[in-house]
């Protein structure tokens, strides 16, 4: 009775668990984990991740793609990740911290380029294993843009001291620490020591792999992202697009799309934005931080509020001096602010007359080169005007092709009939030698060929049958 509510309790699994190791920085990765459960089960690492993790794979797939499978965040990370969990009874609380998929709600779970195809390890990480006897692979090893220890300060390694052969992630012949072409241990003392410089630009990579408490339970979540990036928005360029892009060399379109939710940025990108002003990127979007808050703390000194255009405000710039509850005096406006007043005017009449009728309607692109602003502006300013009057342009252009279409077509129908009443059969050179020059000049050979083709089909059959009789006498 015991065993039963035991079992209830607690359901067997296919596979013993093991405790991951390591914490923060120096977290285990999945890749490494199933190795120890293989060797711990006296299984052939090749078995556990080719027959019974990921049925189909062959021995081949541990060399290189390994870890791109396992230690990222993608749907197939996740597929595995609970597979690996249903195997040795471990929660996904659990597994995902020895993954990315952490990440996965704020960044692209694509995940293209993150995680390197060639092993690569600390020596004196290896060589403290060694003594503890508890061998194990750090996530931070398989990201693509860590070259450093965090721990050790010392550059990471890729091909053994002994035989300098590059190592496959998983070996089948040898365990965890040790080569797999010669057998002997990955761990010396004989490392690279590295400067500063190497370490900040390794930062943003360790904070890919530390995983922050959320404050509402939950993992970073893209609209903390959008809200951030509003925000930095705000503060550099003054909430101007076009300004933030050029500030930080990114392409508008793309930036307006993470703001959107259209998109979500890549790990290399997001992490290039947020050095740029020292941002930490794990405090940030799991909400321990808010970049206005690390700014009330002076904590981001290269972040200061820059104004790269003026907003369009039509009245004083100082405030209104009272005495006794009576208005005495208004300062004078800006001339800054008088003109742009006057743009603001000039393109709101414009565009008002297009939506009247009183013009015709025209591209963003033309009525930015004729009031002599940027499309970019119109957009901003006017977004919801200008984009019913690309509609009406768009109404308007069909239109026009279908006036275009009904005066080729009516040429065509004179140049058929002639030709028919002529004796004459309406080939491509009869016709063309009927019709105005100037319409074959106006023209396309697409739009003639087709109306030729149209006219013929519609023409009496009547008349194609008196012009083969007059024809044929």
């Amino acid at each position: 009775m015991y065993h039963e509510a035991y079992l209830a309790k607690c359901p067997r699994t296919l596979l013993r668990s093991l405790k991951p190791l390591g914490k923060e920085l120096q977290k285990e990765s999945l890749t490494s984990y199933c190795w120890r459960l293989a060797w711990h089960h006296s299984l052939k690492p090749a078995v556990l991740f080719g027959s019974i993790i990921d049925p189909g794979k062959s021995s081949g797939f541990l060399v290189r793609e390994v870890a791109t499978c396992f230690n990222s965040m993608t749907r197939k990370t996740a597929h595995l990740a609970e597979r690996v969990s249903q195997l040795v009874g471990l929660s996904m609380a659990a597994v995902m911290p020895m993954t990315l998929l952490h990440w996965s709600d704020a960044l692209d779970p694509s995940a293209h380029g993150l995680i390197r195809k060639t092993k690569h390890w600390c020596p004196l990480c290896f060589l403290d294993d060694r003594k503890s006897g508890l061998f194990y692979e750090r996530l931070a090893w398989s990201l693509e843009g860590v070259e450093v220890c965090s721990i050790h300060d010392c550059k990471l390694r890729k091909v053994c001291l002994h035989c300098l052969m590059e190592q496959p992630y998983v070996s089948s012949n040898v365990s965890l620490g040790y080569c797999h072409h010669c057998r002997k241990p990955l761990g010396d003392r004989l490392v690279d020591k590295v400067t500063q410089s190497w370490l900040e630009s390794d930062k943003g990579f360790s904070d890919l792999v530390f995983q922050q408490e959320s404050v509402d339970g939950r993992m970073y979540s893209h609209r903390r992202l959008i809200e951030e990036l509003k925000y930095l928005i705000s503060v550099r360029a003054d909430g101007s697009l076009v300004a933030f892009a050029k500030e930080v060399g990114f392409d508008r379109r793309v930036i307006e799309k993470w703001i959107k939710g259209e998109a979500r940025p890549t790990a290399l990108s997001l992490m290039q934005l947020f050095e740029m002003y020292d941002i930490p990127l794990s405090e940030v979007l799991s909400g321990q931080e808010s970049i206005y808050g690390l700014c009330i703390k002076g904590r981001l000194p290269n972040l200061k509020r820059t104004q790269h255009r003026k907003r369009f405000v039509i009245g004083p710039y100082e405030p209104a001096k009272i005495s006794d509850g009576r208005l005495v005096a208004l300062a004078s406006p800006k001339p800054e602010a008088l003109d742009s007043a006057k743009i603001m005017r000039k393109v709101k009449v414009y565009l008002n007359e297009i939506l009247q009728g009183a013009r015709p309607p025209q591209s963003r692109k033309a009525i930015a080169i004729e009031l002599g602003v940027s499309a970019g502006f119109l957009e901003f300013s006017f977004g919801k005007t200008v984009r019913e009057i690309t509609r009406l342009y768009r109404i308007h252009n069909k239109q026009c092709e279908m006036g275009r279409r009904s005066v080729l077509d009516g040429l065509m129908r004179d140049a058929v009939d002639d030709c028919i009443r002529a004796g004459r059969a309406p080939s491509w050179r009869a016709v063309v030698e009927i019709m105005p020059a100037k319409a074959i000049k106006r023209f396309s050979f697409a739009e003639l060929s087709d109306s030729r083709a149209r006219a013929i089909s519609a023409h009496p059959q009547k008349l194609a049958s008196e012009a083969i009789a007059k024809r044929e006498e």
